[in-house]
C-alpha cells in the first residue's frame, strides 16, 4: 500500500461483536502484542478475513506502512507468534498482513478471500477438453463479477455455450490490463447472459504478486468502509 488508508476514529464505547473461537483457541479481543525495532504496542485482535488481521491500540505513532512487525497472540489455547508486516493504518488500529502459515488458525480466514467486482474482460481464445486450441475472430466481450487469487467468477453475453474443463484465454483488467488462462468449473444463467466460474492455469509469479496486491488493498478498503458505516449506523441508531 502507498499511502495510509484512513478513517475517523470513535472515541466512545464500541459494540463488540460475539466472541468467535476455533478449534487452535485464537478468539476475537485476544490480548496483542505488536513489535518493530524499538518499540512495542498492545492491543486486541479485532478482525480476521482473508490476509487481513486488525489490531486495535491507540498507540501507533511509531508504526507506518510497510514496518516489519512481530506479532504475539495470547489465546486460550496458547501463545501464537509470527512476522509479518504493516498493510495499512487507521487512527485506532493496524492492519497486518496475514501469511501463509496462519492457514487454520483463524475461524474468519477463508483460503482465497473472493473480491466482488465490476470490471471489463475479453476472450480470445478457447481451448476444448482435448486442449484445442481455437482463436475467435471477434473477442468475446465479458464482465467480471469477482475475483480471487485461485480463480474469476465473470458472465458472458454472447450466445456461446461453455462447459466444464474449457479454457478460455482472457484479457482482463482487475488494477490493470492482465492476461490469464482460465479453467471452466461451472456455469449458470445469469439475468443477462450466463454466470461462469472459472479457475486460474498456471498463474506467472508476477502476476500472481499483482493479483494478491490487488484483491488485499481492496479487502482493506472495504474493511474500513464497513467500519465506517457501522459507526454512523450505531451514532445514528439505525440497526441495518
Amino acid at each position: 500500500m502507498s499511502a495510509m488508508l484512513s478513517a475517523s476514529s470513535n472515541n466512545g464505547s464500541k459494540k463488540q461483536p460475539a466472541t468467535k473461537s476455533n478449534p487452535f483457541g485464537i478468539k476475537m479481543h485476544s490480548k496483542t502484542v505488536v513489535m518493530k525495532k524499538d518499540y512495542v504496542t498492545t492491543g486486541v485482535l479485532a478482525y480476521v478475513e482473508g490476509d487481513i488481521i486488525e489490531v486495535e491500540t491507540y498507540d501507533l505513532k511509531s508504526f507506518e506502512l510497510g514496518d516489519q512487525v512481530k506479532v504475539t497472540i495470547y489465546s486460550s489455547g496458547g501463545i501464537h507468534v509470527f512476522e509479518s508486516h504493516v498493510v495499512a493504518k487507521d487512527r485506532d488500529s493496524l492492519i497486518i498482513l496475514n501469511p501463509p502459515q496462519n492457514d487454520n488458525k483463524f475461524a474468519e480466514r477463508r483460503e482465497h478471500p473472493r473480491l466482488q467486482v465490476f470490471e471489463e474482460g475479453k476472450a480470445y481464445a478457447i481451448i476444448d477438453a482435448t486442449k484445442r486450441r481455437e482463436q475467435l475472430e471477434e473477442p468475446l466481450h465479458l464482465t467480471v463479477n469477482n475475483v480471487s487469487i485461485s480463480g474469476i467468477g465473470f458472465t458472458l453475453l454472447d450466445n456461446i455455450e461453455l462447459t466444464s474443463l474449457m479454457q478460455l484465454e482472457l484479457e482482463v483488467n482487475i488494477g490493470s490490463a492482465m492476461n490469464v488462462t482460465a479453467e471452466i468449473v461451472r456455469r449458470e444463467k445469469a439475468e443477462f447472459g450466463y454466470f461462469y466460474g472459472a479457475q486460474f492455469v498456471d498463474l506467472a509469479a508476477d502476476k500472481l504478486t499483482s493479483l494478491r496486491a490487488y484483491i488485499l488493498m481492496h479487502q482493506v478498503e472495504s474493511h474500513y468502509r464497513k467500519k465506517e458505516e457501522e459507526k454512523y449506523n450505531e451514532a445514528h441508531g439505525n440497526n441495518g
